[in-house]
């Protein structure tokens, strides 16, 4: 678990910054999609129900079902996503934010 404080602000601090808490946020230059901006994480079972595939399952965190709502704009299937990847990828929000800072993405 990550705690209140300086955790949850790198967390909101990396989502400000990446599509403001928006489900249907489009990166008109990447097309990463979503509260998450995923990009081509897909699988061909997880086709969302507009056509958009930029969420993928994440073994042992985030299952196909959830990736295609997610991939269908559900809100709560992104931000499932988005805390998955940032604990597989970084393991904390601010390392996910500290990499934000650097590269201009997480």
């Amino acid at each position: 678990g990550w705690y209140p404080g300086a955790q949850w602000t790198a967390l909101n601090d990396v989502e400000m910054r990446e599509a403001g808490w928006s489900a249907t946020a489009r990166n008109p230059s990447s097309g990463a999609y979503g509260i998450a901006q995923a990009l081509g994480h897909g699988t061909a079972a997880t086709v969302g129900s507009t056509g958009i595939n930029e969420y993928g399952p994440i073994a042992g965190h985030v299952s196909v079902a959830t990736a295609k709502a997610a991939n269908s704009g559900s809100a709560q299937g992104q931000i499932a996503w988005f805390l998955a990847y940032i604990y597989t990828t970084y393991g904390t929000p601010a390392k996910a934010w500290a990499h934000e800072q650097s590269a201009g993405n997480y």
